[in-house]
């Protein structure tokens, strides 16, 4: 690849709430049945808000979605106020899935810190192909790649 090809980025949005669009209703349900219990179950209305805002917190990337980016410094995933970046010269295992690809900082994957390092990058059914070879051309020779 040319020096062009290989500093071009790529970003790119997954909204989960756009293949199943009615269990945006069952959710929100949800935490209005949770926000009544505690309203007029246990006659506390600050313990229904708490956990009305419990469950739409915990399915927060549900509702808003997660943006991506691979660029020429690294991985980026952003969903709210939580990012997670992992920068190319820390890399050091690529897995590639059916549905994600995780960058990762650990040379094995047997570790218990494994599921809390690294990045994972959510792909769209359209943009799986480009990801990965962004992926691929950015993490350089010094990186594992892995089927998983």
């Amino acid at each position: 690849m040319t020096g062009d090809e290989k500093a071009e980025s790529i970003s790119w949005s997954v909204r989960p709430y756009e293949k199943a669009p009615a269990k945006r209703y069952v959710i929100f349900a949800i935490a209005l049945v949770a926000m009544a219990f505690g309203v007029f179950i246990y006659g506390q209305p600050l313990l229904g808000f708490v956990g009305f805002a419990i469950i739409l917190g915990a399915t927060y990337e549900y509702w808003v979605g997660s943006s991506y980016k691979v660029d020429a410094m690294g991985a980026t995933s952003r969903t709210g106020l939580s990012i997670s970046f992992i920068r190319w010269e820390d890399v050091k295992r690529i897995v590639i899935g059916e549905d994600n690809v995780k960058v990762s900082p650990l040379e094995d994957g047997g570790s218990r810190m494994d599921a809390f390092r690294g990045v994972i990058l959510k792909l769209n059914e359209d943009n799986r192909t480009q990801v990965i070879d962004a992926v691929k051309n950015f993490g350089g020779e010094n990186v594992r790649f892995l089927e998983g």
